[in-house]
């Protein structure tokens, strides 16, 4: 953590998330799965730290009444990208196309171990800046 920032955290200790696209969806939802897992693995209860899919696929999630506080999942087909925003960041009135936090996972065959990648970034949507604990 960077104790000289302040972290907007997820309510109730709940990642609330849908898929940019249903072709998204296919390609990450195990990832995902297997990626929340390692999480659990080190630590983070599965009682307290907490995914629920708020909207499906497309539109749906993309216009989302909550999209401010809602994790939008981008799938980068054949590129080799993954970022994540660091927590809930707020609204940028200077910037009207950020409509909320957003985790990116690109797929490239030669790349490899896609929950591993999941995690990492799924830490820094946590609010961690840093690898955490037990995920490599």
């Amino acid at each position: 953590m960077n104790p000289g920032q302040p972290i907007n955290l997820w309510p109730d200790s709940t990642i609330k998330y849908c898929y940019e696209t249903e072709a998204g969806k296919q390609a990450l939802f195990n990832y995902l799965l297997a990626a929340t897992q390692k999480w659990q693995d080190a630590g983070l209860h599965r009682d307290v730290y907490k995914y629920q899919e708020v909207a499906n696929p497309g539109d749906s999630c993309v216009n989302y009444a909550n999209r401010a506080t809602t994790l939008l999942i981008r799938y980068l087909s054949n590129e080799k990208k993954y970022d994540a925003n660091i927590g809930v960041p707020p609204l940028d009135g200077n910037n009207p196309s950020f409509k909320g936090p957003v985790m990116r996972i690109g797929t490239v065959d030669d790349v490899g171990n896609y929950p591993t990648i999941i995690a990492h970034e799924l830490g820094h949507v946590w609010g961690t800046f840093a690898r955490a604990p037990g995920i490599s």
